[in-house]
């Protein structure tokens, strides 16, 4: 990992603080010069903006042995985090229009990721938004067919099916939380979810100015934003910012852990993710977590693979391995316009995941021939 990319990575970790510090790493690695605009390019290209401007903010409130951004660099920054509160005012507030409409309809709901991931922030209005992603209780069929009836022309995906009712903001009606590739382990986990699908619905969520809409609960967090992050990895690409969103799940997941003393949690995670094949991923991410963002060991439910948690979070970062080859995000890709090309690297990537990700590299690679067959 290069040395600019080690210090965005070290002031990330310090900004995630709850009282934010410099550490002497931070101070060795930046030479305590930071280049802000192009931090702010790098911020922008992980969805992290709003995570570094809080942690700035804090640290510049004392004297620390770093450049602190000049004016014409504090009102870049300004800029883009007034945008994101803005849009986050505009969001929270069609999200619970969404959510009470539906359950008018008589579709009991929850909002998936998004902004209830926003809740767990120090500052909700200070998450990158996105879409709307919303669960509903109810047979496929039947949901689909509503949606169908109000706008005839959408078709009905793997997850969701799209309801375009705003014009800026994309919401997807899920069905299902996710899915996996593998039909062995994507059927256990559709049975976790419609198991806990009663309690999800129940659980509601509250804003500082009163919204409130429901969202699921951290232990089924724990298990569904991990099989997000595989499935979008694998298929789509991430970016830190479903990284840091799992983070703050696993920290409240611990602190609520903590208050109701319930030790037999772990237990359970550990067995779901064996059941659907996820044990090493969830590995490789736990070393993520904690030496790319610095979060507690005590957080982690299970022991770390330094190895694998290297190579995937090189790739999220686009940097190369050492023999000189970028195991590229699934949306860095589009890069490359030669198909042939294209197909090479995506094999490789295959190649170089089957390691931690056995079954639904294998399965996934099996679908996409049979697409192409």
């Amino acid at each position: 990992m290069s040395i600019k990319t080690q210090t965005y990575l070290e002031l990330l970790k310090v900004c995630l603080q709850d009282e934010p510090k410099v550490t002497e790493r931070l101070i060795n690695l930046s030479n305590g010069h930071i280049d802000w605009i192009d931090l702010l390019n790098f911020a922008a290209r992980q969805g992290v903006i709003g995570v570094y401007w809080r942690g700035i903010e804090l640290l510049f409130q004392s004297a620390i042995p770093i450049n602190k951004p000049t004016d014409d660099e504090v009102m870049e920054w300004w800029g883009e985090v007034n945008d994101i509160r803005k849009c986050n005012e505009d969001l929270f507030k069609k999200t619970a229009f969404v959510s009470d409409t539906f359950r008018k309809e008589g579709f009991e709901n929850c909002i998936l990721k998004g902004q209830g991931n926003a809740l767990m922030y120090p500052d909700p209005y200070l998450r990158i938004p996105g879409d709307i992603d919303i669960w509903l209780k109810g047979e496929r069929k039947v949901i689909t067919t509503y949606i169908q009836k109000m706008f005839p022309d959408e078709e009905e995906g793997n997850l969701h099916i799209v309801f375009p009712v705003f014009k800026n903001t994309l919401v997807e009606v899920h069905y299902t939380p996710s899915t996996l590739s593998n039909p062995f382990a994507n059927q256990y986990i559709q049975k976790y979810f419609k198991d806990k699908q009663e309690t999800q619905i129940r659980h509601t969520s509250s804003l500082p100015n009163g919204i409130t809409f429901t969202t699921p609960t951290l232990d089924f967090n724990i298990i569904f934003q991990l099989v997000h992050i595989m499935r979008h990895y694998l298929y789509e690409g991430i970016s830190l910012k479903q990284l840091i969103d799992y983070f703050y799940v696993l920290k409240f997941y611990h602190q609520l852990k903590s208050v109701h003393d319930s030790p037999s949690h772990n237990y359970d995670i550990q067995l779901i993710l064996k059941k659907t094949g996820l044990l090493k991923f969830a590995r490789t991410i736990m070393f993520i977590m904690r030496e790319g963002l610095g979060i507690k060991p005590e957080y982690l439910y299970i022991n770390e693979d330094e190895k694998g948690g290297k190579l995937i979070l090189d790739s999220i970062l686009n940097e190369k391995e050492e023999h000189g080859f970028a195991l590229h995000n699934m949306h860095d890709l589009t890069q490359y316009k030669n198909t042939q090309e294209r197909q090479i690297l995506k094999l490789y990537r295959t190649f170089k995941l089957f390691p931690y990700f056995p079954g639904e590299t294998l399965w996934g690679l099996w679908g996409r021939l049979n697409n192409v067959i």
